[in-house]
This record gives C-alpha cells, structure tokens and sequence, in this order.
C-alpha cells in the first residue's frame, strides 16, 4: 500500500508541476487575452485540486482518513465542458430530427436600389424627342434561402423570393441526392447551370456590377432561368476539374405534345483555379409558347408574347481568368428561333405600341395595306445573339474592399420591341435595327463582406430614325447578406 501511495504521489506531483509550468508561462506571455486569463484560471485551479488531494493522501497515508481520488481533467477537457450545464452522456445517440436540426441553415440576400435616366431618345411622329425619366427607388432582390442535409447522400434546399417588393413566391425548391462528387441528382424547381451567372444571381453583394449580362436582363432573357430535373457533377481529370450538367424542363408555356426541353453545362477549370473555361446550349426539342400573354409584361424566358408557338435553340461559350486580384470574363451567345405569329395578338401589338419602319416590315406583308389579321406576316425567322467583355480590380483597404470595374455589352434582336407593357425591353426594341452597345463604368465597396455598395454608369448606344444616339444611366446599390 505504501508503495502503491508513493507512485500515485510522484504522479501527482508531476502533473502538478507541468500545470504550475503552464501557468508561469502563461503569465510571462505577452499576450494578454480574455482567453488567455481563462486558461490561466483554469490551471490555477487544477494545481490547487492537486495539492488539496496531495494533503488528503498524505494525510491518508498517515492513518488520519480514508481517501477517494478525484479525477483531474486535463486542460483542454475542463475548457471545453460548459458551466451552466452538465455534458450530455457521450452513448446517448442524437436523434433523426437533431441530425436535421444541426444541418439547417437559414441565409438570404435582399437590395435596394435607385436607378435615374438621362436624356432618353423616343420616338414622336416620325421624330427622335429627348426626356429625363424621373429616378425611383426599387427592390430588385429578396431572397429568404434555407437548406438542410437529411443524410450525407440527401438534402433539400428551398428559395422564397419576393422581387420588386411584390408578393412573395417560390424561385427554387429542390431535393438531390449524391453519389459523389462525380454524380449528383437534383429535382424540383432549380436554376440551370447556364454561363457564368445564372446561378448566382439572387447573390448580389457578390458579384461584380449591378446589372447582369443582357442574356439574363428580366426584360429579354435569352432563356428561361429553371429547370425540373438536373444531373450534375465535377470530376478531377489529369491537369485540371472538370464538370457537367444535363437539365429538362417543361418548356417556358405549354407544349403540343411530351417533348422536353434539354440544356447542358460543360466547364473546365484549371488546376490553380486561374481560369474555367466552358459552354452551354439549350434546345426547346419541340415548339413551344411564352409564359405571358400580349399585355401581360416582359416574357419569363426566350419566347415573345406574340408568338403562337416557337422552336429555337440557344449555343454559346464564355471564359473567367483570375490573376491575382484582377478579375476578367468573356462570353457569346447565339439563340436561332423559328417562330409562328400569332396573327391577332400581332395585330394587338401593332395597334397598341409606336413601332419603327423595321419592325413593321417584319410584321406585315405588305406595309402600305390595311392592319389585319390576314396582312400578318406568320412566320418569324430570326437570330437573337450577345457578348460581353468584363474586368474587375479588387484592392483591399483597412476600411474594407474596393473593386473598380468596367463592362462592355452588345446585344442584338430584330424581332422586339419597345412598349415592356407588350412584351418589349426597351431597350433593343427602340433602335431601328434591334442591336445596341452598352459601355458601364462602377466601383464596388465592401465595408464587411455581408454588404456591398455598388455604383456605376451606363451608356446606351443605338440608331433612332437612322441617327447614332445615347443615353446615360446611373445605378446606385445597396445589397446585403444575412443569416449563416
């Protein structure tokens, strides 16, 4: 017994000492930190327990009382198990709704904005007349994000949006499983893998400018943004990442017979991540209609309120090169459509919006006859195509980051119009000839990386009434994340 007490003291002591070692170099650190003082106290404390229970063995020892060592948790253990509660036992298994509890995550994203036009040419009887627009606040971006994992192969992401302050609705609600990093399966309501952007646009403190490429402006989309089933992946290949995806949908508005629309995805990423490469195309299969009628706003995809059935695919490319902190990307894209008008709804349109000479011809057999439903002309061949060019500079500062950046945006439609009211854009429908250039300038403050601040300019460059014109645009953001 003894011996058996003499081991347990020189143990002790040992542990003892290596504590009070702590301790003095705790103390001679310069650093002096709230948590530093914390594991000070911590050790204090453990070397008085140790020579507490030193007096007691001695003492028992001695023959003066029977003694019960205490276990001495180790430092990092006593930091780590709360005050105001004890530890849950460690056997007791956590339950399939704590699981999906600890994976829940709540986020979002939401803007305001204040847009004002300068000097904007319209179209008065024949004549080109310049106005100011008055400027107005908007609430471009809400979004409310939740996602959850329900085992490491499942999980459901859900995306309550409610732009332009209207009511709210659901932009994405999907479920995927995973087999891999290779294999993914995702069904329900989801953004297509289409470009640069199109996933990543409800997240605007995060991206460079303020508004997107024209291929994704709300007023001529060059295709709708969701799809309803999409296989996906990325996969190491010898000098790089390479990644895919094969989405279907339903078609923008309905469709004669079960053909389904088919997009896909294919990307490369360079070992260093200095830049990806990719390109995406989109086939509607069969023909199909627009989602809105002639009256009801701009379309909600590539297909023109006045058609009564289109077939057009869509084929392009796009670019990102990172050095360092400078930013630049590219794209072109070209979507071929072979349309059928439908003659009312094109007379509504004719009857209800200032149309330029170039429009009227595409629309009417003959210009100098009477407006009706047998003058329309029905069929609708036509070329819709886009590039951009943009750079980025980030600079980071002790009062957070800048990024000065600068955009050029060319886009081109013979086929839209003017009026939005009618399925226009107004801004490729008021040039003669459907095409127009848009130069942007902007700079991008972030204070913390939850907010950005953005404000930029834009020159709209087209032919009115067979002159070069322009306008100015001045854009100022506020975009904010929230949630974890």
């Amino acid at each position: 017994m003894k011996r058996f007490s003499t081991i347990c003291i020189v143990l002790i002591l040992w542990h003892g000492m290596l504590g009070a070692d702590e301790v003095r170099a705790a103390k001679t650190s310069n650093a002096d930190t709230a948590v530093l003082q914390d594991r000070i106290v911590t050790l204090e404390k453990t070397v008085a327990n140790l020579e507490q229970q030193i007096s007691r063995l001695i003492r028992a020892m001695e023959g003066q009382q029977d003694v019960a060592l205490v276990p001495i948790p180790s430092t990092a253990a006593a930091e780590a198990v709360p005050t105001s509660a004890p530890s849950a036992p460690e056997d007791v298994a956590d339950s399939p709704t704590q699981n999906l509890l600890k994976s829940f995550r709540i986020f979002g994203f939401f803007s305001t904005r204040y847009e004002k036009a300068f000097s904007v040419p319209m179209r008065e009887a024949g004549r080109t007349v310049e106005r100011d627009l008055p400027g107005e606040f908007s609430f471009p971006f809400f979004h409310l994000m939740a996602s959850s994992e329900l085992s490491p192969k499942y999980r459901v992401f859900l995306n309550i949006s409610g732009d332009g302050d209207e009511d709210l609705s659901l932009s994405n609600f999907w479920g995927e499983y995973t087999k891999g990093r290779a294999f993914n399966v995702r069904i329900g309501k989801s953004y297509r893998k289409f470009g640069l952007y199109n996933e990543i646009l409800d997240a605007v403190p995060t991206y460079l400018g303020v508004e997107p490429p024209e291929l994704f402006d709300s007023d001529h989309l060059l295709v709708s943004r969701t799809a309803n089933l999409m296989l996906h992946g990325k996969t190491p290949i010898k000098n790089g990442i390479f990644g895919y995806s094969v989405s279907l949908d339903d078609g923008e508005g309905s469709r004669p017979d079960d053909s389904y629309p088919v997009s896909f995805d294919l990307n490369y990423t360079s070992p260093s991540d200095a830049f990806t490469i990719g390109t995406s195309a989109y086939h509607s299969i069969g023909r199909t209609k627009s989602g809105v009628r002639v009256g009801e706003g701009s379309p909600n995809g590539g297909v023109l309120p006045w058609m009564e059935s289109d077939r057009f695919d869509i084929l392009g490319g796009y670019v990102e090169g990172r050095l360092g902190a400078l930013t630049l990307q590219a794209a072109y894209w070209r979507s071929s459509h072979d349309g059928i008008r439908n003659p009312a709804a094109t007379v509504e349109v004719i009857e209800n919006t200032d149309l330029n000479d170039g429009q009227l011809s595409r629309f009417l057999r003959d210009v100098g006859s009477p407006v009706t439903e047998a003058n329309i002309e029905t069929r609708a061949i036509y070329d819709i195509e886009t590039w951009y060019l943009r750079a980025g500079y980030s600079v980071e500062t002790r009062i957070g980051e800048f990024v000065p950046y600068i955009f050029w945006d060319w886009y081109s439609n013979p086929e839209t119009i003017a009026e939005k009211d009618f399925g226009g854009d107004n801004e490729a429908g008021l040039a003669d000839d459907g095409e127009f250039h848009k130069p942007t300038i902007g700079l991008v403050y972030r204070p913390i990386h939850k907010l950005a601040i953005k404000l930029d300019g834009s020159s709209h460059i087209f032919r009115m009434n067979g002159e070069h014109v322009s306008f100015p645009e001045l854009r100022l953001d506020f975009s904010f994340l929230f949630g974890h």
